[in-house]
């Protein structure tokens, strides 16, 4: 049996503590008073859950400020916890959304990742209610270490 360096294996608990003590708050209803429901993404790619992230077991959620401009994504800014190894990610897919392009506005979307459980399958389930919330649950990542 592999047993992980004793180095990696504090600095992996060590990113886990910092991150569990950064873990942010539920999103309520608040959050997107009042959601335009006329406002429809006509396209967005797969969004994913960085391998890096997942080997980490980083979790959280990230809330982003989207401005769209003649129905392409102009700008996003983080308004909430900042989780820098999954931000990227999120910042890429959400820049993939197109919409009408008579949409101009600014509107709050939320990603949150998820680490399911303890098996080692490599599912991965996404839920989308675009353009206002996205969920990427992902069962954990072997760390594989040498001797």
């Amino acid at each position: 049996m592999l047993t992980p360096h004793p180095r990696v294996h504090l600095a992996l608990i060590g990113l886990i503590f910092a991150l569990v003590a950064l873990a942010p708050f539920p999103v309520t209803a608040q959050d997107n008073p009042k959601p335009n429901r006329k406002l429809r993404v006509l396209h967005s790619d797969t969004p994913i859950y960085p391998q890096i992230a997942r080997t980490a077991r980083v979790q959280g959620q990230v809330t982003i400020l989207v401005t769209v401009v003649d129905g392409l994504v102009t700008d996003t800014q983080i308004t909430g916890v900042r989780i820098p190894l999954l931000e990227r990610s999120t910042t890429d897919n959400i820049k993939s959304w197109r919409f009408n392009a008579s949409v101009n506005t600014t509107f709050t979307t939320t990603f949150r990742y998820v680490i399911n459980g303890k098996s080692f399958h490599n599912r991965i389930k996404i839920k989308k209610r675009l353009p206002y919330f996205v969920q990427i649950q992902s069962d954990p990542v072997p760390v594989e270490t040498s001797s």
